[in-house]
């Protein structure tokens, strides 16, 4: 890709600053939720709905944080995960430029309307999900990459992890679609995506394998109340669901601290 020829896009969304966040508590640890849901359930109310798995879920959420604290005034933002190469047609890339989109829900936004709702939030999501936003990203990205080339490495290692851990969002979603793993698709029960995403205060990973989808729904806090008000908006929404674990979300890794 010639870069250097690479416009500005006409649409750039500027990122919400004061944004709502989930309360947390000194001493609380992260928690993490599965559940399994009928792929033709989630899928038949997203074709009614004008919505999408991963626009689907944005909107549940938004109505789930609206429900657990309908007092608060400030906006939810949803992150929703894109893959930029895969938006300019390379699709066997190993996801080394993905990123995410912001989606907002003011206060003063109704979420009673569930198509109406799913409609706004796919227009915010195609509005930036353009080839030419994609572009431009891979653009940027290049460039920062070559300015830090330039950086001693201990300025990298004191930047990189603030970088890394600033709260942009009040939550995520990010689908990923694999639907099969050919011939081991028989042996696969449970399948969820796991990832910790220190930027956000709620994350949500789905995952549909042998016509289920799978939902890791992770939380900065072990408070019960977001959660349960997500189960009230899957049986509003006449979606069955099955609460596979509940537990403390805890990932295995490795530290360097010496580096």
């Amino acid at each position: 890709m010639d870069t250097d020829r690479i416009q500005e896009p006409f649409y750039q969304k500027e990122p919400t600053q004061d944004f709502y966040r989930l309360p947390l508590q000194t001493g609380e640890t992260d928690h993490i939720y599965y559940l399994k849901l009928p792929e033709n359930s989630v899928m038949k109310y997203c074709k009614e709905n004008d919505g999408s798995p991963n626009v689907l879920m944005a909107v549940l959420l938004a109505r789930a944080i609206r429900r657990a604290d309908p007092e608060s005034e400030k906006t939810v933002t949803v992150s929703v995960a894109i893959d930029h190469k895969s938006m300019l047609g390379n699709f066997d890339n190993y996801r080394m430029f993905a990123n995410a989109y912001e989606l907002d829900f003011p206060k003063e936004r109704q979420l009673d309307d569930i198509m109406k709702s799913c409609t706004m939030t796919r227009g915010q999501l195609m509005l930036q999900a353009q080839p030419e936003n994609s572009a431009w990203f891979i653009k940027t990205r290049k460039m920062g990459f070559e300015k830090m080339k330039a950086m001693p490495l201990q300025m990298k290692l004191d930047i990189l992890p603030k970088a890394a851990s600033a709260s942009r969002w009040t939550a995520s979603v990010s689908y990923v679609n694999s639907r099969s793993f050919g011939p081991l698709d028989p042996y696969i029960k449970e399948l969820y995506f796991l990832a910790e995403a220190r930027t956000v205060d709620v994350m949500c990973e789905i995952a549909c394998i042998d016509h289920s989808f799978f939902v890791a729904l992770g939380q900065r806090n072990s408070s019960r109340e977001l959660f349960e008000s997500l189960l009230c908006e899957l049986e509003q929404a006449n979606i069955p669901f099955m609460i596979m674990r509940d537990e403390e979300y805890n990932l295995c890794g490795f530290r360097y601290e010496d580096l």
